[in-house]
């Protein structure tokens, strides 16, 4: 095969991304059931709620690594340095501006909000810390967006596999041995900064030596931030509205039922959304791509890879979701034990469902943002957001995490009818509905 070839290319970044989610997944098997039983179920579900927050808050960049992706690949492909030198310089400062609001947002969790969350055997002070903390990732994390987007933007995800794997050992065996020795909360993420600074260096190295003349510092343009906004403000949009769909669940239980119960849901979703996992480490490629594709005017050619790619992923997302079911009281039980077993099982079940779903709408999305229709994005993963907090409000106060399942899954499901429209009008498809029934037919 032509190494220079597109099909090449895409295979051995599809590879190294698979490759990206199944180490993440090895470490965690043998390292989670440790550190939950060393940290204990309340302080576990702490920790998730910390992580939690700080998924929330990347969304502060308004869709800005949308826009960063996109631009990136189609001012790269098209020769356009000027106008991408312009772009980074500008991005840089908006980072930096985003993760000194997000360690602000932090801080004042920590002072004023902590009684919200119902953590009650833990020291206040401690809690304090570790949420301080959980700003300093933020902040660390925004300064070093734009140099993760760079090697996923030019498609090297080789780069991006080999830097992720080295910081996920080196965090994971901290943390193992952290744990082991009794440490708690406060050095686990104390290690996470140290690993996220060694992190950035190695992105900011490999970013410098991609992007070849173009230096990266501070700048501002307003021709820049206008163009990056007016994509990523609808981006932002879709991905606040996804987000929403995803994680509001982990944030909303603690309020309602305590840390504790946090844990309980979270672990069995954690097993059920290896099937997005699994399925995101494969579609993200494709993003970039489609964006090359789309901004040269190769439509024919990005539909026919579309056609391809969803029909290959749709048969993984069933080939990881369907085991994840009926092994489901087997695998909580020898990973987590009993307990977990007898309380998480009918929530794996429900979001075993919910995350094929998912799985293949995220596939779709992938090829939608390197197209550009991210207003329809933004709308369709409202309504779905939408649906799913009506849900969340009427089920969780009477059902606990049973609830809270039974709604994400009746907040996904509207996007059967969302493809349709979809590869209707923006893929130009005639033949949706017969593919799929074709497809799923086969699969079943």
């Amino acid at each position: 095969m032509d190494r220079e070839s597109l099909s090449y290319r895409t295979l051995k970044n599809v590879l190294y991304s698979m490759v990206g989610f199944v180490l993440p997944i090895a470490f965690s098997v043998f390292i989670t059931p440790v550190v939950v039983h060393r940290l204990g179920i309340e302080t576990y579900g702490i920790y998730i709620l910390v992580n939690t927050i700080l998924g929330f808050l990347g969304l502060l960049d308004l869709g800005l690594v949308s826009a960063l992706v996109k631009y990136i690949s189609e001012y790269e492909a098209l020769g356009r340095r000027d106008e991408l030198r312009e772009f980074l310089y500008s991005a840089n400062t908006i980072y930096a501006l985003v993760g000194t609001f997000g360690l602000l947002i932090f801080w004042a969790l920590g002072i004023f909000f902590l009684p919200l969350f119902h953590i009650t055997g833990t020291s206040q002070h401690n809690i304090f810390v570790v949420f301080l903390m959980g700003g300093v990732i933020f902040f660390i994390s925004s300064l070093n967006n734009v140099y993760t987007t760079i090697p996923m933007a030019l498609q090297r995800f080789d780069l991006v596999t080999k830097i992720n794997f080295g910081q996920l050992a080196f965090l994971n065996v901290a943390t193992l041995i952290l744990v082991i020795m009794g440490f708690q909360l406060k050095a686990i993420f104390l290690i996470n900064i140290v690993s996220l600074l060694i992190l950035s260096g190695f992105y900011y190295f490999y970013s410098q030596r991609l992007l070849g003349r173009i230096p990266l510092r501070f700048g501002w343009s307003a021709r820049a931030l206008k163009k990056m906004y007016r994509f990523g403000f609808f981006a932002s949009v879709s991905g606040i509205m996804q987000t929403s769909l995803s994680q509001l669940d982990r944030l909303i239980i603690p309020i309602f039922l305590g840390p504790a119960a946090l844990s309980y849901y979270s672990l069995p979703g954690n097993v059920a959304q290896k099937t997005t996992t699994v399925v995101g480490s494969l579609s993200g490629v494709f993003f970039p791509l489609s964006s090359s594709l789309f901004s040269r005017g190769l439509m024919e050619k990005l539909t026919e890879v579309y056609r391809k790619i969803i029909r290959n992923l749709s048969v993984v997302a069933a080939a990881i979701a369907v085991p994840i079911a009926v092994f489901g009281y087997k695998i909580l039980f020898y990973w987590l034990g009993k307990n977990f077993a007898d309380k998480g099982l009918v929530i794996l079940w429900i979001l075993a469902a919910t995350y094929f779903l998912l799985a293949v709408y995220g596939t779709a999305t992938n090829f939608l943002m390197g197209m550009g229709k991210v207003k329809f994005l933004a709308w369709s993963s409202f309504i779905l957001a939408l649906i799913n907090i009506i849900l969340m409000a009427l089920l969780i106060p009477r059902y606990g995490i049973v609830g809270a399942a039974w709604a994400f899954l009746g907040g996904a499901l509207p996007i059967i009818g969302i493809f349709f429209f979809m590869e209707k009008k923006y893929m130009g498809l005639g033949d949706v509905g017969a593919f799929y029934a074709k497809l799923f037919g086969k699969i079943f």
